[in-house]
């Protein structure tokens, strides 16, 4: 029987935006989920009023992400008597151009939402807006997985303890860490016909909420993971967060790397 050992996992800090020489570009559009909302009625003038403040607002993100390389933006805009607050955020590994080539993605599906609040879900990014301040919101009723639907050829326990400990530590670390994301690439794990498996994973909290809020967020991501084990790849969201893991590469190797000490050795953390 295998006896697992702590896993040094590499910590992968983004702070910025990677332009990757040689990368093919990858918007990572796959959409994961998306809603739409009517919280109160609008009469003609207050919808064409709100639709107003909604193109206004989706020009403002737009202009952050393109002109002011932000993988982050927020907008408030008020032409009428109901306010729009929008919210954007891509993964913090893709490059500016993937960025708003995700955005554009993003605001075209979200307008087939004729509400005055809606969101939608990608790999790569999401764009949500309301006609309320939900900014500094963590969870949220949209909680929920997404699973792959093939297994690695790795031993079921074997995999999902790793996959515990590299989702555990991604818990731990990505909320003190500026800017919120980050992610882990494990040492190759052998399957059964002794081919390496590597592990990548990924945690990302909206910028606009709180420490304890990204902690809260990514706990209820974790535990939400755990429908998606044993398969080779799972994504977990909610209202301020998004947590991956793949046995298949989905962010560049060429980043920052900084080693941090397992969990289970306590007392120490680079």
């Amino acid at each position: 029987m295998l006896t697992l050992q702590p896993v040094t996992l590499l910590l992968l800090l983004f702070t910025t935006f990677i332009s990757c020489n040689g990368v093919v570009s990858d918007p990572q559009t796959n959409l994961l989920n998306s809603g739409c909302f009517q919280y109160n009625r609008f009469d003609p003038m207050d919808a064409n009023s709100f639709n107003q403040s909604l193109n206004a607002a989706f020009g403002d993100l737009r202009d952050q992400i393109a002109n002011q390389s932000k993988h982050v933006a927020k907008a408030q805009q008020a032409s009428g008597a109901t306010p729009v607050f929008a919210l954007f955020q891509c993964r913090s590994y893709l490059s500016v151009a993937d960025c708003v080539a995700c955005f554009t993605v993003a605001v075209a599906q979200i307008r087939n939402c004729s509400a005055n609040a809606a969101r939608v879900i990608y790999d790569g990014c999401f764009l949500r807006y309301e006609s309320s301040n939900f900014f500094e919101q963590a969870t949220g009723s949209f909680n929920s997985a997404s699973c792959g639907n093939q297994t690695p050829e790795v031993a079921t326990t074997t995999f999902n303890s790793i996959i515990r400990q590299v989702l555990m530590n991604l818990q731990t670390e990505t909320p003190r860490i500026t800017g919120f994301s980050a992610a882990t690439k494990t040492p190759e794990v052998p399957d059964n016909n002794n081919i390496n498996t590597t592990i990548y994973a990924y945690a990302q909290c909206t910028e606009t909420i709180s420490q304890s809020g990204c902690e809260g967020c990514l706990k209820q991501g974790y535990d939400t993971m755990q429908t998606c084990l044993p398969n080779s790849d799972g994504r977990a969201f909610d209202a301020g967060c998004f947590i991956r893991y793949s046995t298949t590469s989905f962010f560049p190797d060429n980043l920052t790397i900084i080693n941090t000490t397992p969990l289970s050795k306590q007392g120490s953390r680079s």
